[in-house]
Order: C-alpha cells, then structure tokens, then sequence
C-alpha cells in the first residue's frame, strides 16, 4: 500500500503546480467584470469544453476532474475519501423528500460528485422504496419525509437532516486514520453545530427545539451550546472557547461569516502539515479539500462580479488557499 500511495502522492505533488495562488486570486479580484474572470479561468484551464460562461458549468466540471483523477490514483482504495462525498448525499436527500411531496423537478439543484448517484435517491424516495436507500441515509429519509408531510415545514425536514449528517461525518471521522480527515470532520460537526444555534437564536427558538437541532457528538456539549444560544453571540463564543478549538471564539465574535472563514483556515493549515506525507491518503484528502476551498473562493469573486460587490468586501472573505 505504501508504494501505491508514494506514486499517487507524486503524482497529486505534480497537480498542485495548477492550483489557483493568491496572486491568481487577486487578479481575478482585478479583473473588470464577470466575462473577463471567467475568461481568465478559462485560460488556467478551468471547466470543461462547453461550460460557456456559466460559472456553475465550470466549477461542476472541475469538481468532476479533481474527482476523476483521485478515483484514477486511489484505484482500489477511492473509498478512502469517501467521507467528503456524503454532503452531497444528504444535499440530494432533502431534494428528493421535498420533490416527491410538491411534485417539483430537483434536477437544477443537484449535487454530483455522492457516494450514490442522485437519480437513484431520488427516484427511490419518489416510489417509497426508502428500503432502497443506502444505510445512511435510510433512516432519516423515513424521519424527514413524514414530519414534511405531516408538518409541511421544510425548514424542520432541513434540521433533521442536517443533523444526521453531521452525526453521520464525525462517526466516519472518527474511524480515520488521517489527522487531516479526523479534523475535517470536527471542523464541520463544529461549523454546522455553531451557525444552526445562531440561526435559531436570531429566530427566536426555544431551548428545547435548538438542542434537538443540534448534533450530539463530542466536538461540542449541545447542552451547554443550546442554552447559550438563548443567550447571545458572547456565551456561543464562551461555549467555543471550552473546545479544543478555542481560538475560532474571536472568528465568532466578528461574525458568522468570519467564523467559517476561520474554520476553513483551521484545516488548511493542518493540511499544510500532511502534504509531504508519502504512506498515507492524507495528502490526497490534502489536495482534495485545497480545491474545494479554491472553488469557494472562485465562487464567490464570480458572484461578486455578477453582483457587484466592492473589492475589499471580496478580500475579507477568501480563505487561505493551500499553496
């Protein structure tokens, strides 16, 4: 296994020299519309042949590549990454619950690049074949789909979904070897734990409904954070503090914003510390998660272009990027 991992290791060193810089970054920010950025990516040699200028066309073809190619190097062992695939999963579970009950077509909202192929969630949520569905996703489809129809609150079919998620990631995180993958899922329990109690809270929730939204894991006592919430930004920063990733307190007290800046930041350094690791995923997860948080950031300068935010606003936002 240890040859295995030092050539796809070698060869994922090799594709890091095509990863955006802050300086590609910052000449995107330049650039003096939405054409002119995508054209600019288009000659790095983001996207696909006919993405056109749909930035959402481009950015779904580069996930596809960077999936494709670690599908290629991990052969045999490509579930090893398997953990960040799930978002999509849960993402498509939610379409397939509120598709099958208003009768709507989810195929603009789908996410590519699960664990399970959209099409067969949703066509086995469609039929009321949840038998069909794989493990994790089974029990919670059953859960979400009958307090929807029952409710017709999509708001609580998001919550209990989101929080099987985040239950469901910190597990398969907690069965990796990878420092890089075990904090990626902390991270995440963490970040989705922390922005559900302020949502709630600025919503006006009650105890009892913020602490049944949240995942129990050991990241973070729900306990202590629900009854924070009720009290403010100040006791959700003094709850953080009391978890091994303290810091993040200050990135809350900015804003939410900032604390997912912060987050993101967190595992990027980490990753920064894997990358040389030759016998093991770890800088495979490495090169997978740093494109992933170059993609957030091209998201948000073509956004920003379509929208014409300022340039400043643009740049408090990037996060670090891994090269």
């Amino acid at each position: 296994m240890a040859k295995e991992y030092i050539y796809a290791v070698s060869r994922i060193h090799a594709k890091e020299q095509s990863l955006l810089t802050m300086q590609d970054l910052n000449g995107l920010i330049m650039c003096p519309d939405y054409e002119s950025c995508v054209n600019m990516l288009k000659d790095k040699g983001y996207g696909g042949e006919n993405d056109g200028n749909n930035s959402e066309l481009m950015l779904r073809s580069e996930s596809e590549k960077t999936a494709e190619l670690l599908n290629e190097l991990l052969g045999d062992e490509k579930d090893a990454l398997d953990i960040f695939k799930y978002k999509a999963d849960f993402h498509n579970l939610k379409l397939a619950i509120k598709s099958a009950i208003t009768l709507s077509e989810p195929d603009e909202y789908i996410m590519r690049g699960g664990k399970t192929e959209p099409q067969s969630i949703i066509k086995s949520v469609a039929e009321k074949k949840f038998e069909l569905l794989p493990d994790y996703l089974r029990d919670v489809c059953e859960k979400a789909f009958s307090t929807l129809l029952e409710t017709g609150r999509g708001q609580l079919c998001d919550i209990i979904i989101d929080k099987a998620y985040l239950e469901f990631i910190y597990k398969q995180g907690s069965f990796s070897d990878s420092k890089a993958i075990s904090l990626y899922a902390k991270l995440t329990v963490l970040g989705g734990n922390v922005k559900t109690a302020v949502r709630c809270a600025d919503f006006g929730k009650g105890l009892d409904f913020i602490k049944n939204a949240l995942a129990d894991t050991p990241v973070i006592d729900i306990k202590e954070l629900s009854k924070a919430a009720l009290d403010g930004i100040d006791a959700v920063c003094a709850c953080i503090s009391n978890t091994e990733f303290f810091e993040l307190a200050d990135a809350l007290r900015v804003s939410v914003n900032e604390f997912e800046k912060q987050c993101d930041n967190t595992l990027m350094k980490e990753l920064r510390l894997q990358k040389n690791d030759h016998f093991s995923v770890a800088p495979l997860a490495a090169y997978y998660l740093a494109k992933e948080s170059e993609m957030k950031s091209v998201r948000l300068i073509l956004s920003a272009k379509l929208n014409n935010l300022d340039e400043n606003v643009i740049k408090e936002r990037l996060r670090d990027l891994y090269v």
